[in-house]
């Protein structure tokens, strides 16, 4: 549909139809490329790490898709009116809440097992980072692919409850890091990019 005499585009509104979150350990063999997911692919060339059977975070709570937030301190002011500085120091997080336990979300909170398969825990999170790959597919046919570097910042395990899904509200912090920022752009947090099936 074509925006209408009113600008609006009821085209151009999408509704989420499903979503993956692919989570693999920290190596520059990992780094995917602006290349790998240029809006002209329809199927991105990941590095072999991403391979859905074991770097997926599987299934996730349906109320507890991605949710992105920033928290940055104020911006610069000036005398003269109308000017302000964005600050550099941003935090750029997401939550998001697995439903499965399966062995990669008990890697990135518990940590490994033993050769017994006992975990020994000393906290719910790890210190390590992670390479990311996002994909959010819309009932428009785009898909919205994002990837970086990131790490656990935040888990919330759900009360049990009998007969409901338990899952637990990870929350993670997009990492500036070397693998990803460049001279052009010294503050990347993520590369991302939209695939458009009608473009």
């Amino acid at each position: 549909m074509a925006k209408d005499s009113q600008g609006m585009d009821l085209g151009q509104v999408e509704a989420l139809v499903t979503a993956a979150i692919m989570i693999v350990p920290y190596s520059t063999e990992n780094k995917i490329t602006p290349e790998m997911i240029a809006s002209s692919n329809a199927t991105p060339e990941l590095p072999a790490a991403y391979n859905r059977s074991t770097a997926c975070i599987g299934l996730v709570k349906s109320d507890g898709g991605n949710q992105d937030s920033r928290d940055g301190d104020d911006p610069l002011e000036f005398l003269q009116d109308g000017y302000k500085k964005l600050p550099l120091a941003t935090s750029l997080t997401q939550t998001f809440s697995p439903a499965e336990n399966n062995a990669l979300t008990r890697k990135i909170t518990i940590g490994e097992p033993d050769t017994q398969g006992v975990y020994h825990v000393a906290d719910i999170i790890q210190d390590a980072k992670w390479m990311v790959y996002e994909e959010e597919t819309f009932d428009t046919g785009r898909v919205h692919r994002r990837a970086g570097v990131m790490q656990v910042t935040g888990n919330e395990p759900d009360q049990q409850e009998r007969g409901s899904v338990t899952g637990r509200a990870l929350t993670v912090e997009w990492m500036k890091d070397p693998l990803y920022v460049d001279a052009e752009h010294p503050n990347t947090r993520w590369i991302e990019s939209w695939y458009d099936p009608k473009a």
